[in-house]
């Protein structure tokens, strides 16, 4: 996470793939927000913010499920098709 930090770090790539991912969601009528400088960072900060409580050991249960569902209702995906396709990914991680 400190990595994230620096200058032309993993924060770039992290950035370039969500770009990407954002634009490919809007262009398709997925996402109401597309790779805007906003949009980026209201994702990066997100994950990035998320992930550190996470580390840290601070993190209610279920927290990383309700960060993804967040994040696609913001992106405009409905609150149950979100919290269905958050649930997915979580339970495929685990």
């Amino acid at each position: 996470l400190r990595l994230i930090d620096h200058r032309r770090s993993y924060s770039h790539e992290m950035g370039r793939y969500l770009r990407e991912d954002l634009a490919a969601g809007l262009r398709e009528g997925r996402f109401i927000l597309g790779d805007d400088e906003i949009t980026l960072d209201l994702q990066l900060g997100l994950i990035v913010m998320s992930l550190r409580r996470i580390v840290r050991g601070d993190a209610p249960p279920h927290h990383a499920e309700r960060v993804v569902e967040r994040a696609l209702t913001t992106l405009g995906i409905a609150k149950e098709e979100a919290r269905a396709l958050a649930a997915d990914v979580v339970s495929a991680e685990t």
